[in-house]
């Protein structure tokens, strides 16, 4: 037992030796319009949501290059931050759109976050964030970007009638390995510059979005992407609801599965 958990850290150190650093796309941003923003997190009781906590919440558009060719990508990110700097932690919970438009750790775990001063940020990494219609259609809170406001996110490639995709599924983990690094790095261009200094990240999912993270923690926190000193850029993970058999991948940052009743 020790023998292989041996080798398994000197695989994870092999491959942190051979990452390389993410390259700091393009933030374009706050985006005011045309017409309503996708909320990114479904209403919850009174008194348990972000502008109760005065927090508040800010889109912007994030391009760049990424995935085995080098391809263009444009994706929407979503932050939920307290109103007032000095109520910020430090700690990010950062997280992968869900297919439905909506960042399911922060809206499951919203009233926790925000007591903490924690701030939320979902990147729209899957291209079916964009296009999906499967997610309770009835409820224009649980279905894609482009349904929810055409007029707005027709701007984003991947859109009907627009010939660029707005993100390959093979450009998810670079695309999400870039924007979290903007936002460790504290980099100028990250709308959190200055006033909010980053400390930590973690990076959670539940349900398709665990998935999404399950697929980072191999692909790429392990052997592909890395800060500027060699250690990691996500400082922890969380996966929830998991799904099927395929295991959660060993990292040398502290990880919690919490599965259904089912798995």
């Amino acid at each position: 037992m020790k023998m292989k958990l041996l080798i398994g850290v000197l695989a994870l150190w092999t491959s942190a030796v051979l990452a390389v650093v993410p390259d700091i796309p393009t933030v374009d941003g706050p985006i005011t319009g045309p017409g309503p923003m996708h909320p990114g997190i479904r209403q919850g009781p009174e008194g348990t949501n972000f502008a109760d906590f005065d927090y508040v919440a800010d889109e912007y558009f994030v391009s760049g290059t990424a995935g085995p060719t080098g391809a263009t990508y444009k994706v929407r990110m979503m932050v939920w931050r307290p109103a007032k700097p000095e109520k910020f932690s430090g700690v990010v919970v950062y997280e992968p759109t869900h297919q439905g438009g909506n960042a399911l750790i922060c809206q499951f775990a919203r009233y926790g976050i925000y007591q903490r001063g924690h701030i939320c940020i979902t990147v729209s990494s899957q291209s079916v964030v964009l296009t999906s219609t499967t997610v309770n259609p009835a409820n224009p809170r649980g279905i894609g970007l482009y349904l929810y406001n055409p007029e707005r996110y027709g701007t984003l490639p991947n859109a009907p009638g627009n010939p660029l995709l707005h993100v390959n599924n093979n450009q998810a983990n670079e695309v999400l390995a870039e924007i979290a690094w903007l936002i460790k790095s504290n980099h100028p261009t990250s709308p959190l510059y200055q006033d909010y200094h980053v400390k930590g990240l973690v990076m959670g999912g539940t349900s398709a979005s665990s998935g999404f993270v399950r697929s980072y923690m191999g692909a790429a926190h392990n052997s592909a992407f890395r800060a500027t000193n060699g250690g990691p850029i996500v400082d922890g993970f969380l996966v929830t609801a998991t799904l099927g058999s395929a295991p959660v991948e060993m990292t040398d940052v502290p990880t919690i599965q919490v599965p259904t009743q089912f798995e």
